[in-house]
């Protein structure tokens, strides 16, 4: 009698369309080997298409599973082996073997190696282990992080900082429902489970120095957390990935934090008049200004027009014309690239500014042009203003667009023929001016 389990396993993975197991020629042999027939039946005749052989007793240990596990990772995963390399896997237990035969029912066609019952068996035990293991961690980290949450903010912790203490812990809630039910977050979607549970240690870690310390190091945040020789090493691997994240989800800089070690400085260049409460830009060269002055200072214009460009050669271009950013009462900004946290919170700032009568938004002919531009636009629209205008340079002969779906739908054309950049059109003060004007 065939076990119910293997029927099981054999019909759910390895039956076709009309097939069926032959139970008449069934047969048993020594040692825990089955010859298991396989028949199609039609409206005809019944004829038989394959057979499986396998052994139900499993000479194999844990580890030799495993490793076979590796290349067998699901029931369809075929090997067209050779008798050498195949059988052990196949009379040890592991592996199953599949003949098919021709039309004739006799001639052998092909023989295929694939996962056996026993090895099924190892693996789902395997994933249902591992799978608890995992609720564990998290379950133990929610709890941890609850005890965190008890710890009063230090008295001489900036005001400043507390927004960035408060997403530390909207992120950390949202990274562990995440992981309770197997999703994945677009930033993450390449890492495995142990990076994302380094990843909230991390949060934790960082998140008990913030709120305790005014400043620190880079080292004393996984040394104090983890309170082990080695701990101050345990986040230099995925260092720079980690902190860039919270770039990506418009975090302020790393230097709001307290960390003093480490962080990156973003400079945002710029030519134009601006003013912050401690410093002020008038027409004339390029500037720039920080992330860190971006999110500790404020920053508006007396600018009544603002270009928002990608690339900095634009900015450095039209700061030359000193003479037409100041008859034309321009302000120009250099996005470069993907827009972090700091320039999207600059460009909101210094729209609001109550001078400003239009926005022109010029990025590169490409893919990735096509992304900031419509990036910079939702930036704008967080913080709408009715009474502005708001134009896109586009590659062709009109050369600029008053609203967002012309701008996607004449990128669209142009790209399916050619990319470009900025600079290759750049064109001059009196195109520039017709731009504004039009």
């Amino acid at each position: 009698m065939l076990p119910e389990n293997v029927r099981l396993y054999i019909y759910t993975y390895y039956l076709r369309s009309h097939e069926e197991i032959d139970n008449y020629g069934f047969k048993v042999q020594g040692d825990g080997l089955l010859e298991i027939p396989i028949v199609k039946r039609t409206a005809k005749r019944r004829r038989k298409t394959r057979e499986i052989l396998l052994n139900l007793k499993c000479s194999m240990g844990s580890s030799e599973l495993l490793e076979i596990s590796k290349t067998f990772t699901s029931p369809w995963v075929k090997r067209n082996w050779s008798s050498e390399k195949g059988d052990p896997y196949f009379y040890s237990g592991a592996l199953m073997k599949i003949i098919n035969y021709e039309l004739d029912e006799k001639s052998v066609k092909d023989i295929a190696y694939v996962m056996g019952p026993v090895l099924f068996q190892f693996i789902e035990k395997n994933e249902q282990d591992e799978q608890q293991k995992r609720d564990n961690e998290l379950s133990r980290l929610r709890e941890k992080f609850e005890k965190l949450k008890q710890i009063p903010i230090a008295t001489n912790i900036p005001f400043d900082r507390r927004l960035y203490i408060s997403k530390i812990c909207d992120l950390f809630e949202d990274m562990i429902s995440n992981s309770k039910i197997h999703s994945q977050e677009k930033f993450t979607t390449h890492w495995r489970q142990g990076k994302r549970t380094l990843f909230l240690h991390f949060l934790m870690a960082i998140y008990m120095q913030m709120k305790t310390k005014l400043q620190f190091d880079w080292k004393e945040i996984g040394a104090d957390y983890y309170s082990e020789i080695g701990g101050s090493k345990k986040f230099d691997g995925p260092k720079k990935e980690f902190i860039s994240i919270l770039e990506e989800l418009d975090f302020p800089p790393i230097s709001i934090s307290g960390l003093l070690s480490l962080g990156s400085i973003v400079f945002i260049p710029f030519s134009g008049p601006l003013n912050g409460s401690m410093c002020e830009y008038r027409f004339g060269t390029v500037h720039s200004i920080t992330d860190h002055a971006v999110f500790s200072d404020s920053f508006s214009t007396t600018a009544r027009n603002l270009w928002l460009v990608e690339n900095r050669g634009v900015v450095t271009r039209f700061s030359y014309e000193k003479d037409y950013l100041r008859d034309t009462n321009s302000l120009v900004i250099g996005v470069e690239g993907q827009l972090k946290s700091a320039v999207k919170r600059f460009i909101q700032m210094v729209y609001q500014s109550v001078s400003i009568e239009q926005v022109l938004i010029w990025t590169d002919y490409d893919e990735a042009g096509v992304v900031i531009a419509n990036t910079i636009y939702e930036v704008l629209m967080e913080k709408n203003n009715q009474n502005l205008t708001i134009k896109w340079i586009v590659p062709n002969q009109e050369r600029v667009v008053y609203d967002v779906q012309s701008y996607l739908q004449i990128m669209n054309d142009y790209l399916q023929k050619k990319s470009g950049e900025q600079e290759e059109r750049m064109e001059g003060v009196e195109e520039w001016l017709k731009w504004m004007e039009n």
